[in-house]
């Protein structure tokens, strides 16, 4: 009974399992008084100098860019990151970190990372957005 029961859940799970997930990281994160006093210009030449680089380098990572300090107190923006490949995530991170973005022109406020529907794809059951 249990090889049984074994082999429905590996059934079951097996195309969850065949390829990775896609990990999303939301990075929420707080501009300093520096950033802001900086020309337009010096933030422009940072963006394509010190972070575009990062992301042709490790191109299995995506990011997305979104204002929120006119929502929140909490964070000025968030960044969410996306990839199915945790190594370059965080080659990536780590390369940002030795950057000026990383405590200089930006506060790390909290970084959360999310897996989308992840329980629908363990239990073979339809995404929230999907269930009628």
């Amino acid at each position: 009974m249990a090889e049984k029961l074994g082999t429905t859940e590996t059934q079951r799970n097996s195309s969850y399992l065949e390829s990775p997930p896609l990990y999303t990281f939301f990075m929420l994160v707080k501009t300093t008084p520096r950033w802001l006093q900086a020309p337009e210009s010096v933030r422009t030449a940072f963006m394509k100098d010190e972070v575009m680089p990062l992301l042709k380098r490790w191109p299995d990572v995506t990011l997305r860019y979104y204002d929120a300090e006119f929502f929140t107190t909490r964070c000025s923006d968030v960044m969410v990151w996306e990839t199915k490949n945790l190594v370059a995530y965080q080659a990536l991170v780590e390369k940002l970190r030795d950057t000026l973005f990383w405590d200089t022109y930006f506060e790390i406020v909290e970084i959360i990372p999310a897996m989308e529907v992840a329980y629908a794809s363990l239990d073979n059951a339809p995404a929230v957005d999907q269930a009628t």
